[in-house]
């Protein structure tokens, strides 16, 4: 009676401590998934916000090239301008 009692306590402490280290363990597959989720969730606020300013810049590098587009259209328009207003003052020097 007496060895079953101790392969009993045995049993007993051998599963206990093996309980303390599968609950260890869960514990710290537990933490290890809510900090993981809380980077990842971090991770997709920042791809969030580089998408919108990524989309900002896009933006903004459509308007200055239609500004530059238009800049370069009003500087040609000028030197035609400037083109026959030159013709036109030398013709009438000429025909004066």
């Amino acid at each position: 009676m007496e060895i079953k009692k101790n392969n009993f306590e045995a049993l007993y402490k051998k599963n206990d401590q093996l309980l303390r280290e599968t609950e260890t363990k869960l514990e710290k597959e537990i933490n290890e998934k809510q900090r993981l989720e809380w980077t990842t969730k971090n991770l997709n606020m920042e791809l969030n916000r580089i998408k919108q300013n990524l989309q900002s810049l896009e933006d903004e590098k459509d308007i200055l090239n239609q500004r530059c587009v238009k800049l370069k259209e009003e500087r040609d328009n000028y030197g035609k301008k400037k083109y026959r207003f030159l013709q036109n003052s030398l013709c009438l020097r000429i025909e004066r």
